[in-house]
């Protein structure tokens, strides 16, 4: 579990640009799950937790709903589709675009939040 984390927190990483500016930003966010394989995060991704991955289409939306996640991060300067940034704001929940590397930025995700 990260120690009082909100979504809020996350524009604190200059790497980091809201995509969907207001929303969601008094989530918490319990933890972070890393991956692109949208079963394994069904299987694997808690509710209130942040989703880091380079997948930007609408079936992300569609697993953040069902899991209840916090917010996504898209690494390496990925936009996300219209169609997943419309369903995560109509669901409150947070979409960031990441100018680093997966790897980079779930360093810096874990030094902000931990």
């Amino acid at each position: 579990m990260l120690a009082d984390a909100k979504v809020k927190d996350l524009n604190k990483l200059s790497c980091l640009k809201s995509l969907n500016v207001g929303i969601g930003e008094d989530r918490s966010i319990e933890g972070i799950y890393c991956g692109d394989l949208l079963s394994d995060c069904l299987a694997s991704a808690k509710q209130d937790y942040l989703l880091l991955t380079i997948q930007n289409h609408k079936n992300v939306a569609a697993v953040a709903i069902l899991k209840q996640l916090s917010c996504i991060v898209l690494s390496k300067q990925i936009q996300a589709s219209e169609e997943m940034l419309n369903l995560c704001s109509e669901n409150n929940i947070a979409v960031f675009q990441s100018s680093e590397d997966s790897f980079t930025t779930a360093i810096l995700l874990y030094e902000l939040l931990k």
